[in-house]
């Protein structure tokens, strides 16, 4: 059974072939970019099939994460948009 000591010494150590063992774990690799298009951030969720990923700076430094439900949404009104404005 996973301890937290056990989780907290496999961050530290930077374990990760421990670490994605874990359900839902999502390695620093798999993390967006913060400058990524709308687009292409929910072209990367839906090619992961998950419901949301991180976001990282240009440094790698945690920013926020981008949610699949949120990024559709504002792909659908910009598509709303666009149709009324015409």
């Amino acid at each position: 059974m996973l301890t937290p000591d056990d989780l907290t010494r496999w961050i530290e150590d930077d374990d990760r072939e421990r670490l994605r063992g874990l359900p839902g774990y999502i390695d620093a690799a798999d993390a967006l970019l913060g400058t990524l298009s709308t687009r292409d951030a929910l072209a990367a969720i839906l090619e992961r099939d998950t419901a949301d990923l991180p976001v990282v700076d240009q440094a790698g430094r945690f920013i926020g994460v981008a949610h699949r439900a949120q990024l559709m949404g504002t792909i659908l009104m910009a598509l709303t948009d666009s149709d009324a404005e015409e």
